[in-house]
């Protein structure tokens, strides 16, 4: 592998949070590699409609599908709510084009949402004067998530809304894939206090301060580290029933085969473990239920800080109070989203610690409807 395609491998992760705010956490993307955007097109009516879990799952599953992929080549990802980022070295492009068409095929055949996907060489970001710059924050040992800054993937999102047609993926397959270890096997979890927020927030100066300022601001509100906001309660959750795990997993796969029984028979020996908690079989996977919450990209950074955190109402008024004085005095922009529930979008390699994630967003349109406050206050 040549430093091109371990550049990403090769990042040191930094373990503070508050940490994405310091630039020499960051190392710029290389002029070779390919940013990839994905996300579902007409996303805020399937929401109205009631479709919001199928667009996260589809949303989640940009990701996972290149994942899959067989290769050792690590690359930075982010997950958006209805949709994803994804930076690639060149020589995976044409593998992660053809999982994405075939997951396009599956998206609309199974899911009735049409994905888009669009690919952006990173040389057409530097060529309008921005960076794409790669962190990497380590959630849990043995396993990062990336963060973004340098404007960048902001472009690279303008770009590919404004330009489809000339940066979309125009991979051609019949084939509909399947979505292997992926998963939505819980029931939304219900907040720990009142409810669960989805936040966006998005400096208009001095980036590093005023992201700072934020999160100091929501510690004192919130009287906590943002760790112990995490939505993510395994306590309060619930495995779905065993009927509707394996009829949403029928929807994952194309046609029966022995991938969809082997899938089938995963899923019993699941509801065993994790609904009925049978002791002889839950004992064993508990410390892989216990670090589900640490497992969880539940904040992270892309140019815009994305948050989805557990808040009484009191935390919210004072949260919202404090966005708006910051909006009005002209330091940033913001979208909140509040929902009665968290949900949980699983990858799960094996149960070992590092080698599973669980993509998080709020209820109702989580990040998505977060995302509509924040464009029409940008749009002013």
């Amino acid at each position: 592998m040549n430093s091109d395609q371990s550049f990403y491998s090769q990042l040191k992760p930094f373990k503070k949070f508050e940490d994405f705010t310091k630039s020499e956490n960051y190392t710029a993307l290389p002029d070779s590699w390919v940013i990839f955007l994905t996300d579902v097109k007409g996303s805020t009516k399937a929401i109205e409609q009631g479709k919001y879990r199928d667009v996260n799952l589809i949303g989640a599953a940009t990701i996972t599908v290149c994942l899959n992929i067989p290769t050792k080549i690590e690359f930075p990802y982010v997950f958006g709510g209805d949709g994803a980022t994804l930076c690639v070295p060149k020589v995976l492009e044409p593998q992660v084009e053809q999982e994405l068409a075939k997951l396009q095929n599956l998206s609309k055949v199974n899911f009735d949402l049409e994905l888009r996907v669009a690919k952006i060489p990173a040389t057409d970001i530097s060529q309008h004067n921005k960076e794409v710059l790669v962190s990497k924050f380590e959630i849990t040992k043995g396993r990062s998530i990336a963060f973004f800054r340098g404007g960048g993937l902001a472009l690279a999102d303008d770009l590919a809304k404004n330009q489809y047609q000339k940066y979309q993926v125009t991979t051609n397959t019949d084939s509909t894939g399947q979505l292997e270890g992926l998963s939505c096997r819980w029931n939304p979890i219900p907040p720990k206090k009142d409810k669960v927020i989805s936040l966006l927030v998005v400096a208009r100066k001095a980036p590093a301060e005023v992201y700072q300022n934020v999160i100091q601001q929501l510690n004192i509100i919130t009287q906590q580290d943002l760790q112990a906001a995490n939505p993510i309660n395994i306590q309060n959750g619930t495995y779905k029933s065993l009927f509707k795990n394996l009829s949403e997993e029928w929807r994952y796969h194309s046609h029966w085969g022995f991938k969809l029984f082997q899938r089938f028979c995963e899923i019993t020996m699941a509801h065993l473990i994790f609904k009925l908690r049978i002791p002889v079989f839950f004992n064993r996977f508990r410390p892989y239920t216990n670090s589900i919450p640490s497992h969880s990209d539940f904040r992270k950074f892309d140019d815009t800080l994305r948050l989805v955190i557990d808040c009484s109402h009191q935390e919210i008024e004072s949260i919202t109070q404090y966005l708006e004085s910051e909006k009005e005095a002209q330091t940033l922009f913001y979208g909140l989203h509040i929902s009665n529930e968290a949900l949980m979008t699983c990858y799960v390699q094996d149960t070992q610690n590092g080698n599973h994630i669980h993509f998080v967003d709020g209820g109702d349109g989580g990040y998505a409807m977060a995302a509509k406050q924040l464009k029409a206050q940008m749009s002013l």
